[in-house]
């Protein structure tokens, strides 16, 4: 087993292969249309249309403690009045409300969650119609969220799916938030939680996987303009964050015990004993 200044090596080694994947231009937290990155709520006397505030990821980024909140309170306040009301765009239609509270009762996971990228490019016209029809006619400022949806803006073809659902066919203003976190962390939380535990997985083919899904520059730059975008590292509670960033009430935090991952005593215990560090050695 190497000692702590190898790992240390390896791991700055590590740092600097990756640097140069996850550059972006400007500095990230910055958004379009000139909004801060703090919180993009808006007032209620400025606009006309109503606002879809979308979680878009990234994965392991605190995403089911979002969904978890929100799905047993799909109502929040705003700080300044006025309501948030937490839906979730299904092969049924448009959820929110009693029928999230409904949904929520025969949900495993514990949380309601928008459907996957896969999911929706499996809908056929009539259900991605219907969604958008929905989200159309919807008065109520909505809140939704699907960890997944950040990788949907890597491509034209995932820009052009996903905003008319969020978007109502052009009648309600779009709003996007994302958590990130370090590169080298969410590799290595990502590979304990389940790369190591996959039959047969190939470290190196899940490696290669695993930086790309990193690679959030690539998604961030195809933010269509006029859409506001938030984004923030994971530090500390994320669904109190979440709330900050929709200017809501800031949440209990009882509800935060949806698939929660290894704990950090686990996670770098794996760590330092470099198990990790030799597979990417390789």
């Amino acid at each position: 087993m190497p000692g702590k200044r190898k790992i240390a090596h390896l791991t700055d080694s590590l740092r600097s292969k990756f640097r140069d994947c996850f550059k972006t231009k400007g500095a990230m937290g910055t958004t379009h249309a000139g909004v801060s990155a703090g919180s993009v709520a808006s007032s209620e006397g400025s606009r006309h249309r109503p606002v879809t505030f979308a979680h878009i990821g990234a994965g392991k980024c605190g995403s089911s403690a979002i969904q978890t909140h929100f799905s047993k309170h799909p109502e929040m306040n705003y700080l300044a009045g006025g309501i948030l009301t937490y839906g979730a765009l299904t092969s049924q239609g448009l959820l929110c409300g009693s029928a999230i509270r409904k949904k929520l009762n025969h949900s495993i996971s514990g949380y309601v969650s928008s459907a996957s990228n896969a999911q929706i490019t499996k809908w056929n016209q009539k259900t991605y119609k219907k969604n958008i029809g929905q989200m159309a006619r919807c008065p109520n400022d909505l809140f939704l969220s699907c960890e997944g949806w950040l990788s949907l803006f890597r491509t034209q073809s995932g820009i052009d799916r996903i905003m008319p659902l969020l978007s109502g066919g052009g009648r309600r203003e779009v709003r996007l938030a994302a958590f990130v976190r370090p590169p080298v962390k969410r590799i290595n939380s990502a590979w304990w939680q389940w790369g190591a535990w996959e039959n047969g997985a190939n470290f190196d083919t899940w490696l290669e996987s695993a930086i790309r899904a990193c690679n959030w520059s690539s998604a961030f730059r195809n933010i269509p303009e006029g859409v506001n975008l938030v984004v923030r590292p994971v530090i500390g509670d994320v669904v109190h964050q979440m709330a900050d960033i929709t200017a809501c009430e800031i949440p209990s935090v009882s509800s935060l015990d949806s698939n929660k991952s290894s704990s950090a005593e686990f996670l770098s215990l794996f760590g330092s004993s470099g198990i990790l560090v030799r597979q990417i050695r390789r």
